[in-house]
């Protein structure tokens, strides 16, 4: 069988016409990346430990310069939270269904420690993603919170101060 130059091109156009036609994408839209990360006091953590315990999720974190913090959000009721919407609130005693409180540790410098929790009063809300293997992922938007600063220079006179913040991260159970 005798193949024209013809026909031997038409085979290779046809053939490279199916490959890139096999190796186009379709425009899927770019794959969002998440920063398992939080920013407290104007540090940012990333998170080194996040795990959850009934209706507790605890998140650990850490800077560059081995700063630590913790941030512990107490959902309503005995158990996981479901994904969803939760108000964060500042008094969790008075926490229903769909509601957040938030507290949070760090240990920023000798001078700087402190033991912060959510106002409530900013009208925001933390968003709950459950994956399918029943991990957690929590985001927070900017959200006010107050403390005390424990100031340990002097282990003689612990200093004790009022103090106003905000958090805002992403947090991923690992």
């Amino acid at each position: 069988m005798k193949f024209s130059f013809k026909s031997i091109f038409g085979i290779v156009i046809l053939i490279a016409i199916i490959g890139l036609a096999a190796c186009s994408k379709k425009s899927d839209p770019a794959p969002v990346v998440v920063s398992n990360s939080f920013t407290l006091r104007g540090n940012t953590f990333t998170v080194s430990n996040a795990l959850d315990s009934a209706n507790f999720f605890s998140v650990f974190g850490s800077t560059s310069t081995k700063q630590k913090a913790e941030i512990l959000f107490i959902f309503p009721g005995s158990g996981r939270p479901t994904a969803g919407s939760y108000k964060v609130i500042g008094d969790i005693s008075k926490q229903s269904a769909n509601q957040v409180g938030i507290l949070a540790f760090d240990s920023l410098s000798v001078a700087k420690e402190g033991i912060l929790g959510s106002l409530g009063t900013d009208n925001v809300s933390a968003q709950v993603s459950v994956n399918a293997t029943g991990k957690i992922t929590v985001t927070l938007p900017l959200t006010q919170f107050s403390g005390t600063n424990i100031d340990n220079t002097d282990s003689k006179n612990t200093m004790i101060s009022s103090i106003t913040t905000t958090l805002a991260g992403t947090f991923i159970e690992l």
